[in-house]
């Protein structure tokens, strides 16, 4: 059975979702937006601001490689280091396959944003970079001081459970948050190697302080 190019549209929505879905339609209306056609339907560099314009952080970079290359729904008209223009092979059949979809799948299209808003709103809030910062920055440490260890058990009794929850989320959009749920796996990582320290640490901190407090006595017996 050969699959037309509308079909592979809607096989690329189904699979990938919302992000599939923005792309090729933030791609459309540059398109009909564009007065360069010679060129292409439109640019990276455009696509991008558009999807700043709309409150979308999102890169496009990789779901651009899978429309191209796994797809076949666009094409590089021109490529070089500061510009990449595409266009749709059919873009009458994008308008159809769009025009299709939210018309037989409105509520399920709603349903899907606003489960992925709420998931974006909580990956905001837990500034996943930030703890990879810290966990990263406590990792590399020789040994943990007492402050490093309240500040890595604040974030395991804190942040790192609700990290665990959202992670079972994005398994559920797995094609949507692929860099999300790797970084989420790499902060797990992290934090396992930073436990394994814990006990060393500890001990140095004792021995630091046993040190320090016999050179004290020492110093205060010879006062005598």
């Amino acid at each position: 059975m050969s699959f037309t190019i509308k079909d592979r549209i809607l096989d690329a929505i189904m699979r990938y979702g919302e992000k599939a879905y923005i792309v090729l339609k933030t791609a459309l209306e540059l398109s009909n937006e564009n007065d360069n056609a010679m060129v292409g339907d439109f640019n990276y560099r455009d696509l991008i601001e558009r999807l700043k314009i709309k409150g979308i952080k999102y890169n496009p970079s990789n779901m651009l490689k899978i429309l191209e290359k796994e797809y076949g729904i666009i094409e590089t008209t021109y490529k070089s280091e500061r510009h990449h223009w595409w266009k749709f092979i059919d873009k009458n059949a994008v308008e159809e396959a769009l025009s299709d979809y939210v018309n037989t799948n409105t509520k399920q299209v709603h349903h899907i944003d606003l489960d992925l808003k709420l998931i974006e709103i909580q990956l905001n809030s837990l500034e996943l970079d930030r703890l990879r910062d810290i966990l990263n920055y406590l990792a590399k440490k020789p040994y943990l001081t007492e402050n490093d260890l309240w500040t890595f058990r604040r974030i395991v009794f804190n942040e790192l459970e609700l990290i665990v929850k959202l992670h079972k989320k994005l398994i559920a959009y797995e094609h949507n948050f692929k860099d999300e749920i790797r970084l989420i796996e790499h902060i797990i990582e992290l934090a396992s190697l930073v436990s394994r320290k814990i006990n060393n640490s500890e001990n140095k901190v004792k021995d630091f302080a046993t040190i320090t407090v016999t050179r004290e006595l020492k110093y205060n017996l010879q006062m005598l």
